[in-house]
């Protein structure tokens, strides 16, 4: 009865080890798998920051060289100002 109890014992251990290699495999191919679309998706993310503050730079300018007075001076930069305040909340 004891030589039973001690094969089932090495069994259900060996059953364990064997379903805990497996999921540390699975998870390893998974977070594999995934590394590629979130790198893609943060490169995405970055180039669109970088071309929205180029875009609020160039408006800022053209309202800027085309300021012909003080007054439009300053609409210039409160025009900047909002756009780029809008950009960093959205």
């Amino acid at each position: 009865m004891l030589d039973r109890d001690d094969g089932d014992d090495f069994v259900a251990e060996l059953i364990d080890e064997l379903l805990e290699n497996v999921d540390k495999i699975i998870y390893a191919n998974y977070i594999e798998s995934q590394v590629v679309p979130y790198t893609v998706l943060q490169a995405k993310d970055a180039i669109l920051q970088i071309i929205e503050v180029f875009y609020v730079f160039y408006v800022f300018y053209s309202y800027l060289f085309r300021a012909a007075n003080l007054y439009s001076l300053l609409l210039a930069f409160l025009t900047f100002f909002s756009i780029y305040r809008q950009r960093i909340v959205a």
